[in-house]
């Protein structure tokens, strides 16, 4: 699989989304970067939602489907 991961998130707050991603891609790289011995972007772009109704209940099985199913067709 690509420097890439897949995250089905729900934040209390939808408009806290973009600052929530921006702190994990931060810190994660980061962290990753020090593990590594790098000093270089980590993750591939910058992170991209898809809205998914949380009580749309096909919606999420779908979307857990979709992220479990990922790394194998990778």
């Amino acid at each position: 699989m690509a420097n890439h991961l897949h995250l089905l998130l729900r934040p209390d707050d939808a408009s806290e989304l973009r600052k929530l991603m921006h702190w994990f891609g931060l810190t994660s790289s980061m962290a990753l970067n020090r593990l590594s011995g790098r000093c270089e972007y980590f993750w591939e772009s910058l992170y991209y939602a898809t809205a998914v109704a949380p009580k749309d209940w096909r919606q999420v099985l779908n979307a857990l489907r979709y992220i479990h199913a990922n790394p194998k067709g990778a």
